[in-house]
């Protein structure tokens, strides 16, 4: 039988630590849960898919997207090899960043 390690006021300050949303606090629960799962040896695959050989597909560059840049980025249209990560930040303020935009380089 495997011990029940779970304890109500350790997650209670996992989900307090993590913010004050619904969303936030149940995500500071899950992680707590899931470092409970992580340190059970018996509870954790080994092996899983194996050693994978990692393979460099495209050389990327990335660049940042400070404060007012966001709005002429979130227009514009971008071509196959450019991903756009608007972070959906409700207030633009100068120098925070806003997103970034991956280009890729074949």
């Amino acid at each position: 039988m495997i011990k029940d390690l779970y304890k109500n006021k350790e997650a209670k300050k996992w989900r307090e630590n993590h913010g004050s949303l619904e969303c936030d606090q149940d995500l500071g629960e899950r992680v707590y849960t899931s470092r409970l799962i992580g340190s059970n040896p018996d509870l954790v695959m080994h092996g899983g898919l194996g050693k994978q050989e990692l393979k460099k597909l495209h050389d990327a560059k990335m660049i940042n997207i400070i404060g007012e840049e966001i709005v002429s980025y979130r227009s514009k249209k971008y071509s196959d090899n450019e991903f756009f990560f608007d972070y959906g930040k409700k207030e633009i303020k100068a120098n925070r960043k806003m997103g970034h935009l991956t280009t890729l380089i074949k």
